[in-house]
């Protein structure tokens, strides 16, 4: 399994972007070998997904929803609360996550399966759900960093599965799962590069505000693999 602080001391390093020392001991606290995402059980579960076209078509649906609904919370928040040179990264991040939402529909082609329902009409549905989301931009910025640093590792995880296990029409996912990719880290690196300056500032207050963060991802992590084990349980004799 992967070591995702040292990865994301290594990925800041080789992008030459230079975190504090505050920062690093926060993330070093947090970024342990209980991350739910870091586990043989997530691998395991990531592997046991990939091995039926039926469960990839409804992993890759719920990452088209989930990236829909990230974009509308950033645009949300930029909107309202970040200053102009901030305000510009998180509307990029808004045109790449609803770029990753088409994306990850359209690889469920791969799988010979055809989606439920039409990325439009369900994301519309999930995405109206946090038009009253609100949150203080720096406790924003935070939350965005830990989901970015899980979703570069998530991805991370579907390109090992794949390139180990993966028949040869699921590789063809692979190019798609790389550009993915390398928007995911131009997001971990410019909201950890912001939550850096921020923590080394106010380290008191915004060490705190990181812990609960990142804790919080954690715990949603853990519910997000209980919620695709129970969908196992009801679908993976007649997935195979």
């Amino acid at each position: 399994m992967f070591d995702v602080y040292s990865d994301l001391m290594k990925l800041f390093t080789d992008h030459d972007v230079q975190v504090g020392d505050v920062y690093k001991r926060c993330t070093s606290a947090v970024l342990n070998d209980k991350l739910a995402y870091s586990t043989p059980a997530m691998y395991g579960l990531a592997t046991t997904l990939f091995s039926s076209n039926q469960m990839i078509a409804y992993n890759l649906l719920q990452n088209s929803i989930d990236e829909a609904k990230g974009a509308a919370r950033v645009a949300l928040i930029a909107e309202r609360y970040a200053p102009p040179a901030l305000k510009d990264k998180m509307l990029s991040h808004v045109a790449d996550e609803m770029k990753h939402s088409r994306q990850f529909f359209n690889l469920i082609d791969l799988t010979g399966l055809e989606a439920d329902e039409a990325p439009t009409e369900k994301s519309e549905k999930e995405v109206a759900k946090v038009l009253d989301f609100d949150d203080d931009l720096r406790q924003f910025i935070c939350r965005v960093h830990s989901i970015e640093v899980r979703s570069w590792t998530m991805l991370r995880i579907y390109k090992s599965v794949i390139e180990r296990t993966g028949t040869p029409k699921l590789k063809e996912a692979l190019p798609v799962i790389e550009n993915i990719m390398a928007d995911e880290i131009n997001h971990v690196l410019y909201t950890g590069d912001t939550l850096s300056q921020w923590v080394q500032e106010d380290e008191k207050h915004m060490s705190g505000v990181m812990s609960e963060c990142f804790s919080h991802t954690n715990k949603e992590t853990w519910h997000d693999m209980a919620f695709m084990l129970t969908y196992l349980s009801e679908n993976y004799s007649t997935a195979l």
